[in-house]
């Protein structure tokens, strides 16, 4: 039997065909690898700045009252305290506060902390007056945590009583 010219260019077509559509697919997927990358790092950065100023207005709380500041990025991340003696991330020695996503759990929360976010241990008694802030825009209640631990918030208030400084919404 004997193949025509035809049939074998078909062949020869298909080939580099299917070749063209893996090596597309594998550039796409290496260009969304990339951005994700990027995003997160970007996102942490963002994180980072914000607990800077969360500290910075903490050592002013206790001395000028109370301080306010809004958080606006990372969206969609949430902002949570840890103390002593509690599951904590990896990053954590004592007490700490820290962005980081929401995972999927509460239990699972501190690993997800030490892996996409940003904490930094505090020597201060710090309490969150609910136990999660998610830093969003638009309202959306988060099913992982109940309504009596989680709050929506652009805005936060520090003040300074009881020998502890106190993290609240601002209204």
């Amino acid at each position: 039997m004997q193949i025509g010219k035809k049939a074998f260019l078909l062949g020869e077509y298909t080939l580099k065909i299917i070749i063209a559509v893996l090596s597309i697919s594998l550039l796409l997927y290496l260009l969304f690898v990339i951005y994700g990358s990027y995003n997160d790092d970007k996102k942490i950065a963002q994180a980072e700045a914000d607990i800077n100023k969360i500290i910075e207005k903490i050592g002013l709380a206790k001395t000028e009252g109370v301080q306010n500041l809004i958080l606006l990025e990372p969206k969609g991340w949430i902002l949570i305290n840890f103390n002593k003696g509690e599951n904590r991330p990896l990053s954590c020695e004592g007490n700490c506060i820290c962005i980081c996503e929401e995972a999927v759990s509460k239990s699972a929360q501190p690993e997800k902390c030490s892996e996409i976010g940003f904490c930094k241990n505090i020597k201060e008694n710090v309490e969150l007056q609910k136990k999660v802030y998610s830093i969003r825009k638009d309202p959306v209640l988060l099913f992982r945590w109940s309504d009596s631990e989680f709050e929506v918030v652009t805005e936060i208030k520090i003040e300074y009583k009881e020998n502890k400084f106190i993290i609240s919404k601002n209204e």
